[in-house]
């Protein structure tokens, strides 16, 4: 669209854009900063991305909006909205590479596989650690599965050794955490 307008400019109301950007600039920041808080799940980091960059948008808008309305150069809008594009573009392709890391139950950004893995040799009870995975299933749940060999054998032992494990593994930030004992 902002091509076509390169290409066939048409007459357009300075004043109006800019009235137009400076109440979206409003509403989209005051949006924006109700998503502030909560921006690890995904959803929300989506719309708080939208709304920001919305309210960032609006003051380039604004300022297009002033300028056409002082100078009558009319390119200034569809370059603002090929600005506008790109931007969204960048801010969409965390969101998308956050979302393909989810759908592909990739190893979440900011686990530590090796940090699982000591805690669970530090348990006295254990031998050795093996097949370890963790997972994604939302943007900020993750589960964690492995294969540990025990020291003991006896069945009150292994469950309270799992029972523990499981609590500590949850603490570092594990949702679900799946132990098969060999």
């Amino acid at each position: 669209e902002a091509y076509q307008r390169f290409m066939h400019p048409v007459p357009l109301e300075g004043g109006v854009i800019a009235g137009v950007a400076a109440i979206g600039r409003v509403a989209n920041g005051s949006v924006a900063a109700l998503f502030r808080r909560n921006r690890t799940d995904i959803n929300v980091r989506a719309a708080y991305t939208n709304m920001a960059f919305d309210a960032v948008f609006s003051i380039a808008s604004l300022i297009a909006g002033l300028l056409i309305l002082l100078t009558g150069k009319t390119w200034l809008d569809p370059a603002i909205s090929i600005g506008i594009g790109f931007g969204l573009l960048y801010a969409a392709f965390g969101i998308l590479r956050q979302a393909v890391n989810i759908f592909l139950e990739g190893v979440p950004v900011g686990v530590s596989i090796d940090e699982a893995q000591a805690v669970i040799l530090k348990s006295s009870n254990i031998k050795s650690v093996s097949n370890i995975y963790a997972w994604a299933i939302s943007s900020n749940e993750y589960v964690l599965s492995c294969t540990v060999t025990p020291k003991v054998k006896e069945y009150k032992k292994l469950k309270g050794m799992t029972d523990s494990l499981k609590r500590e593994l949850q603490e570092i930030g594990f949702a679900k955490v799946i132990i098969e004992v060999t």
